[in-house]
């Protein structure tokens, strides 16, 4: 009986020692502090439930705003700057690049959804812009123009994209990046109303 209750004691003190090794002590962190952790996090855990990885060209196929953004996190990469974007605030964003053209993206946390695109590459081409083209104001409609006071001014494009053309509240008509964005500007005539109004 003794010995019985000696090898049980025994094994006992062996399962201890065996969780004790082999047990991993994981930090403590905020979701809503630490959101690089959290993000991290999740990234493994899409990886590793990720059995076949999908081709670029159905990645750049979807590459839009409003759409699940890990795909693109897994390809792309945290550009370790801020980006401020037209809803006046200062997000992570991360670099991602198809056909040798690079772009930055920012995502919500929450929603996990990309909502922001933006590119300043001189090889990027948008309904037959490019970087540094000054819009013709013969041709263009300018009470489409959209403003984001102390962001700046903005063109939208029949594809879905945006030419930022002014910054701050200097609108030149020189394209210098090319965006898409879940946020909505003021149109410019009634932002010009009523700055005019506020400043009589």
């Amino acid at each position: 009986m003794k010995d019985s209750l000696k090898i049980i004691c025994l094994l006992f003190i062996i399962s201890i020692c065996i969780c004790c090794k082999t047990n991993t002590s994981y930090k403590i962190y905020d979701p809503v502090k630490d959101k690089d952790k959290e993000l991290e996090i999740r990234k493994r855990r899409f990886l590793s439930n990720k059995k076949n990885p999908v081709k670029d060209s159905a990645l750049y196929a979807n590459f839009d705003i409003g759409v699940d953004a890990f795909s693109y996190i897994v390809k792309g990469e945290l550009s370790g700057t801020l980006l401020f974007i037209c809803n006046n605030d200062f997000y992570p964003s991360y670099k991602i690049e198809f056909d040798s053209i690079s772009y930055s993206f920012v995502i919500n946390y929450d929603s996990e959804k990309i909502i922001h695109i933006v590119t300043s590459d001189k090889h990027f081409i948008c309904n037959g812009y490019k970087i540094g083209d000054i819009m013709d104001t013969a041709k263009i409609e300018r009470e489409k123009i959209l403003v984001r006071s102390g962001w700046g001014y903005y063109y939208p494009l029949e594809n879905g994209w945006n030419a930022f053309v002014g910054g701050s509240d200097s609108l030149n008509y020189t394209i210098t990046s090319f965006f898409k964005t879940i946020s909505k500007g003021e149109p410019i005539n009634e932002y010009e109303k009523r700055i005019n109004e506020f400043i009589k």
